[in-house]
């Protein structure tokens, strides 16, 4: 399986799939043109990687600026995946990175922790300057 590399673009996320590391990465706002049209190859990717998996600590770390709506469902079908790989013995953490000031980006990652029950999540404020604590 091939790792998947996508530099951010204005309003596009920064994509970091490393499926030879078992980490995954969205960064920055996600308001496509078409989610279904951007996104489409990169389900079909983790679809592939999961299908394989086994017994894996998963993680994928979420920074969301901004999700729009069909964003946000495309989202939704990717977790809803990763929340069905514990029937192959994986684990899947997730890092949400939200801004304290912005509670929409937040309140995002609180409702799919509540949707997604099997993944584990850690809600990671970000600083002022961005920056994720160490």
């Amino acid at each position: 399986m091939n790792d998947i590399y996508v530099a951010a673009r204005p309003g596009l996320p920064e994509i970091d799939f490393r499926f030879s590391q078992d980490r995954l990465a969205l960064r920055g706002p996600s308001c496509p043109t078409s989610a279904t049209a951007f996104y489409g190859p990169l389900g079909a990717a983790l679809m592939a990687y999961l299908a394989r998996a086994r017994g894996r600590r998963i993680r994928i770390e979420v920074s969301p600026v901004y999700f729009n709506g069909s964003s946000q469902r495309v989202l939704r079908g990717l977790f809803g995946m990763l929340d069905a790989a514990w029937i192959n013995d994986n684990e899947v953490c997730v890092d949400w990175h939200y801004d304290p000031v912005e509670a929409g980006s937040r309140d995002l990652g609180l409702d799919l922790a509540d949707e997604f029950i099997m993944l584990r999540y850690r809600m990671i404020p970000r600083s002022a300057t961005g920056a994720v604590p160490e």
